[in-house]
């Protein structure tokens, strides 16, 4: 029994279409999932320059280095030599929420967070809780006459 040219059309039209579809959902499955990958390896990077290499020194000058390198291969931007230069000697620090004698903002009360465009594009694509709380701490900060300017 021979195909009507109805369904020959039907057929013709409807598997380029299916194929296409499947081709773009396939792809971007692929390429979500590698961004995810490289957002695990920057994590493991910072996880490393949190240890402080003083009162650790059993990660060690490669180590640190090595953190460094993952940084600035799977996040998309490059630290720079001075950033480089004081995380071979110092930890990174938690600087939006660390009233410690090792953070930024020790003794300070507080600022508004206001990042550098690359970090700032690079939270934005990557972290979308993080933009939430640095939205709702800088709305705070204009209410409140304890934030430093």
């Amino acid at each position: 029994m021979a195909l009507s040219e109805y369904w020959k059309s039907i057929i013709a039209n409807t598997v380029p279409i299916l194929v296409g579809g499947g081709l773009v959902v396939g792809g971007f499955d692929y390429l979500t999932k590698d961004r995810g990958h490289d957002i695990e390896m920057v994590k493991i990077g910072v996880q490393i320059l949190r240890v402080d290499p003083n009162k650790n020194p059993e990660i060690g000058d490669a180590g640190r280095e090595w953190a460094m390198r993952l940084i600035n291969r799977y996040s998309g931007e490059s630290l720079t030599v001075s950033e480089m230069d004081q995380l071979r000697t110092s930890p990174i620090v938690d600087w939006y929420n660390d009233n410690t004698p090792n953070s930024v903002l020790y003794g300070a009360g507080y600022k508004r967070i206001t990042p550098s465009k690359a970090t700032a594009q690079f939270i934005w694509e990557n972290d979308k809780e993080l933009v939430d709380q640095i939205a709702a701490h800088n709305l705070q900060c204009e209410k409140d006459a304890s934030c430093l300017e």
